[in-house]
């Protein structure tokens, strides 16, 4: 039977652990070694790992997700590797499906599925445009180059370890994007499959990283623009990575405008300012409006 190997990358997320680890523990596929990254906690997440025998901890330095995703791929030796958020759920059956998705498609590089999103009080409404089927297989890079971020939700992969390991593992510079790099670079050179079904539960909080929005932009923006030399050098691609670009300006740059305005009508002028710098490095075009309504919001707060 193939072994996968599941990596839990956590900072901070201890309260959260313990579902995240039963959730892999319990899957219906019983080959899985589980390995906790532990990238500068100082909550209770060491205590947590330490409940569960067969799972290994590994402690590291904090240099972002991708290094401690890499980490983790360092410290395992399944085939299959899946990186689980630690805020998140596997259904029961998600590395079985998995593994039956991937042996069947050998040629492939990695599987994607899907999501749905819950909080404290149960099942949330569906974000994004939802599990609505499969990508055209015949150019994945395409597709992906096109959409700000495809496959919404990097626990809801599992990759080859070969994959991964002869591109490097993922960047350590694009904290929060890694993912989308790495799954660009890798459709660039490999098939890749799609396991059509649910097989993630998202939780939805308040210190989600994709909250972030000044993060989540310069990150995203950065991601895309590594695309554009090998864009350049295959122009039936152009057209795809500039709308890709309009995407993830359009999607986070949007979100930061919004709280940026919030900060400034609740006074906090230079949280709204810092908004508005990142903002301008990373989508100048939308500046002007963005900071108008910044100053808008301040001179009625002002004239209050």
């Amino acid at each position: 039977m193939t072994v996968v190997s599941v990596v839990i990358p956590c900072r901070n997320y201890g309260r959260y652990l313990r579902e995240s680890l039963e959730s892999v523990l319990a899957q219906s596929h019983r080959e899985i070694e589980v390995v906790v990254v532990d990238y500068g906690s100082t909550d209770e997440t060491p205590a947590v790992a330490a409940e569960y025998e067969t799972v290994r901890y590994v402690s590291c330095a904090n240099e972002g997700l991708g290094s401690a995703r890499n980490e983790g791929l360092r410290a395992t030796h399944g085939p299959l590797v899946l990186f689980l958020d630690a805020d998140d759920v596997l259904v029961a059956d998600a590395v079985e499906t998995f593994v039956d998705v991937l042996e069947a498609r050998p040629d492939c590089a990695f599987a994607y599925g899907h999501q749905r999103f819950f909080d404290a009080d149960g099942p949330v409404p569906q974000r994004g445009s939802g599990p609505q089927g499969c990508l055209a297989e015949d150019d994945p890079y395409r597709w992906m180059l096109r959409a700000s971020s495809p496959l919404r939700n990097a626990s809801a992969v599992v990759y080859r370890r070969t994959s991964i390991e002869g591109l490097g593992g993922f960047a350590t510079d694009l904290d929060g994007c890694e993912d989308l790099d790495l799954n660009m670079r890798l459709a660039r050179r490999h098939p890749i499959c799609c396991n059509d079904r649910v097989v993630l539960m998202t939780r939805v909080h308040d210190a989600n990283m994709t909250k972030q929005w000044g993060h989540m932009l310069t990150n995203a923006v950065a991601a895309q623009k590594r695309q554009r030399p090998y864009a350049e050098q295959h122009p039936r691609y152009r057209d795809d990575y500039r709308a890709g670009l309009a995407a993830a300006r359009s999607y986070w740059g949007t979100r930061l405008a919004d709280a940026a305005a919030d900060a400034a009508r609740m006074g906090a002028a230079r949280t709204a300012f810092a908004g508005l710098a990142v903002l301008g490095r990373s989508d100048p075009g939308a500046l002007p409006r963005a900071a108008l309504r910044v100053v808008k919001e301040l001179s009625r707060r002002r004239a209050r």
